[in-house]
């Protein structure tokens, strides 16, 4: 027979292990999501910059712009 108390014992065993296992998934899960927002903010900026440089960088404004009146 199982007592009252060694039952209590092993659900409390069986939650930590639950638990530990939720944690381990959700740190799992934020290092993913924080992995890939990370080299999507890379790209986006390096994409940016390359379209940048040759297209709004080396751009001539016209007379009117430049006149200070």
């Amino acid at each position: 027979m199982c007592s009252k108390q060694n039952h209590t014992e092993k659900e409390g065993v069986r939650l930590a292990a639950e638990y530990a296992h939720l944690a381990i998934w959700l740190i799992g899960l934020f290092g993913i999501v924080f992995t890939v927002s990370a080299y999507v903010a890379k790209f986006v900026m390096e994409d940016s910059l390359s379209y940048d440089q040759p297209f709004v960088w080396r751009r001539k404004l016209p007379e009117e712009c430049l006149k200070n009146d």
